[in-house]
């Protein structure tokens, strides 16, 4: 049986945050990590080449923040997970 993986993208600015995902991402055998990006830009770079299922994203981050990378982008075809220590942002980031 050929199962699809999720190929999963990491945007965070945090070392720390990216080993906790990545180590993750790899026990799980439906998960396959494409890309880790460290800032909203290199993830629309990314993004604008890659197809991803899934984004574990980051909300406070310098320059720009998670919501900017989800305003920025047009289009939305992949699951998000926002990966933040803030509980300030789960109200806003339920409705995104």
């Amino acid at each position: 049986m050929v199962t699809t993986k999720v190929k999963c993208l990491i945007v965070d600015d945090e070392a720390a945050a990216h080993y906790v995902l990545v180590n993750y991402i790899e026990r799980l055998q439906h998960l396959e990590l494409v890309g880790q990006c460290h800032n909203v830009l290199e993830a629309i770079n990314f993004l604008h080449a890659n197809p991803v299922d899934l984004i574990f994203l980051d909300i406070n981050m310098p320059i720009l923040n998670g919501f900017e990378l989800l305003e920025k982008i047009s289009y939305r075809n992949f699951n998000l997970i926002f990966t933040t220590a803030h509980q300030e942002f789960g109200i806003r980031a339920v409705w995104q």
